[in-house]
């Protein structure tokens, strides 16, 4: 950006009467930003390092400062953070790539298994044991997932819920008929410890202590050393878990 002395004279008289540093001053003296919008992004700072200083995390305060995000929401969200060890935007399945076997429930095939080479945003590639050539699975057929090493002892845990399974639903793409849970129902499965019963579209259910929740996945212990991560896209969304059981549904 080229500042003749005529840009850099009227910066100055800006910068003087205002109060902006002087680099600021010369994008308003050439245009590139109103004051009104400069005086706004230095507020916006200002209250960012001041929302630091008090222990929010400073991307969150970035946003709360800029008006993006409600305070009470951003301290909701690092607490959750802080309670799990783990972002509500965490994916468990990225981190499988290349790695040992995994199992997949999977909507009216069972249990699908095999080493997955790629995750994409609506897809899992793998190479089943065995076959000669990878395949693909969508997101939305999925139901939970687990180190293939852990499969038989996950599956003794799925139980049945009759009421649900008569309605003979399976796997959608309709995001309004989509389970999502909240930073606020996260972060009390979180704190609680206690055991959720999880219901799936087509009435399977899984119970186990939530250990990290995410806005598309929660991994569960459903057994001492045994974890499942369930999709919540495959959750029957009227009646998608039960708090504080005491025995498998």
């Amino acid at each position: 950006m080229t500042v003749t002395r005529e840009d850099r004279a009227r910066a100055e008289q800006i910068a003087a009467r205002s109060g902006i540093p002087i680099e600021q001053a010369v994008l308003v003296a050439k245009g590139r930003k109103t004051l009104n919008d400069v005086l706004h992004e230095m507020l916006a700072l200002e209250r960012r390092e001041r929302l630091v200083r008090e222990g929010l995390d400073r991307g969150l305060a970035g946003q709360v400062a800029r008006g993006r995000l409600a305070l009470a929401k951003a301290r909701l969200i690092q607490d959750l953070w802080s309670s799990q060890q783990a972002s509500f935007k965490s994916e468990g399945l990225r981190a499988m790539v290349d790695g040992d076997p995994v199992a997949f429930g999977v909507f009216g095939r069972g249990v699908v298994g095999g080493v997955v080479k790629a995750v994409g945003r609506y897809e899992v590639v793998l190479v089943p044991e065995g076959a000669p050539a990878a395949e693909t699975l969508k997101k939305h057929d999925i139901k939970f997932y687990c180190r293939a090493a852990l499969a038989a002892d996950v599956l003794v845990t799925v139980g049945r819920n009759a009421e649900v399974a008569r309605l003979g639903l399976g796997a959608t793409t309709d995001l309004a008929e989509r389970f999502r849970p909240t930073e606020e129902i996260a972060l009390d499965w979180v704190r609680a410890g206690g055991r959720v019963l999880f219901v799936f579209r087509d009435g399977d259910t899984i119970t186990g202590v939530p250990k990290r929740v995410a806005r598309f996945e929660v991994e569960v212990e459903v057994a001492a050393g045994v974890s499942v991560c369930i999709l919540t896209h495959a959750l029957y969304k009227p009646n998608p878990y039960i708090r504080d059981v005491s025995s498998d549904g």
